[in-house]
């Protein structure tokens, strides 16, 4: 699925750039607003936007998604576009109009994922006031990710699921924080890592998506021109003391815990600190390393998340297409879990409900 009627080349040579100048805007704009902390809190009231027509966990369910599968062939090019356009109204919104933000995502339109030609609003927006939440959700099928945003009072905890249709239960865990643990936002892709044929030109190596090359396109932990790459920056450009964590899935059984970079941290850190909160909760389910010398536990020189775009960012990396970050800035948090920890209901909540009460002491419940 391509916007139309660019041409593909001129989307690849310019879409990108203008992604980066609307975040790079919209980070601007909130310095300027006083925003270098976090946006003011914002309550909805009743109408404030249209109600969503279900429970707001039935839209991030895959029958709602319905995520391009692997090898595919989903073009991701269409992404940089929409990702600039929706930094630009998420940017009216968070400053209170949205009314203002739906207007400007309605003028953003995309082909039918199942009836060419046919032009859609790429995002349509409800919400779920019982909930506090705002509710971004693209056609089903287009591959777009879909995003929750509380407006009001929350965790200062932004939840990511890159991976939910490979790394399972992912999907479910981040859900969870969402609705049950109030986390400020959740952000969930709409595709599957190996859908597209396309490889990203950034730095990373991984045999995932079968012989061993550099990550495809539809990976957005680590294609900084993809929606779910715009999504993050504008939720964490604007909550500036709040938190990140990419919720992953690995194939052993040990939890890995990583500030997005190797540096050894210890304990003293935010990200360090949760994780030794983790190795205490799971004793006996499961061993925790971590990435960041924390002398309490093994560590780990495997799956830091060095090249996760999301962490680049958090963690001001010159480039984060191409450089891992040189320093941390103790906001984004690697998560990899076993099969057994995120499959165990009772455990997945019990390791989020601790890493929200380490990162947000102040709101724990």
């Amino acid at each position: 699925m391509r916007l139309h009627p660019l041409d593909l080349h001129l989307v690849r040579a310019l879409a990108l750039p203008a992604l980066l100048m609307a975040l790079a805007t919209f980070s601007i704009a909130c310095e300027s607003q006083g925003l270098a902390g976090d946006a003011p809190s914002m309550p909805l009231l009743e109408n404030d936007l249209p109600a969503c027509a279900a429970a707001l966990e039935t839209y991030f369910d895959r029958g709602a998604i319905r995520p391009p599968g692997q090898a595919t062939g989903y073009e991701a090019d269409h992404e940089a576009v929409i990702g600039a356009a929706f930094a630009e109204a998420f940017a009216v919104g968070v400053e209170g109009d949205l009314q203002g933000m739906v207007e400007r995502l309605a003028d953003v339109r995309i082909d039918h994922p199942d009836s060419p030609g046919t032009r859609v609003a790429a995002y349509t927006v409800c919400q779920e006031i019982a909930l506090g939440a705002v509710l971004f959700r693209p056609p089903m099928g287009s591959g777009l990710p879909v995003m929750a945003w509380r407006t009001g009072e929350a965790r200062r905890v932004i939840v990511e699921a890159p991976h939910p249709w490979f790394e399972r239960f992912t999907l479910e865990q981040g859900v969870e924080a969402f609705v049950e643990h109030g986390a400020r936002a959740l952000i969930v892709s709409g595709v599957h890592r190996c859908a597209s044929h396309h490889e990203v030109a950034c730095s990373g190596r991984t045999s995932v998506c079968g012989d061993e090359g550099s990550y495809r396109e539809s990976d957005p932990a680590h294609n900084p021109a993809s929606v779910f790459h715009a999504m993050h920056v504008a939720l964490s450009e604007a909550y500036r003391q709040h938190y990140a964590i990419s919720l992953h899935g690995v194939g052993h059984q040990r939890v890995i815990v990583s500030d997005g970079t190797e540096l050894r941290a210890g304990a003293e850190g935010p990200i360090g600190a949760a994780a030794l909160d983790l190795h205490a909760l799971l004793q006996g389910e499961a061993e925790v390393e971590s990435c960041n010398g924390v002398r309490e536990m093994g560590h780990s020189e495997r799956y830091c998340g060095t090249t996760n775009a999301q962490g680049r960012h958090l963690n001001d990396s010159d480039d984060v297409c191409l450089e891992s970050a040189d320093h941390t800035a103790h906001r984004f948090m690697h998560l990899e879990q076993p099969m057994h920890v995120r499959a165990t209901e009772d455990l997945r909540h019990a390791v989020i409900e601790r890493v929200f009460d380490r990162l947000d002491p102040l709101g724990a419940r």
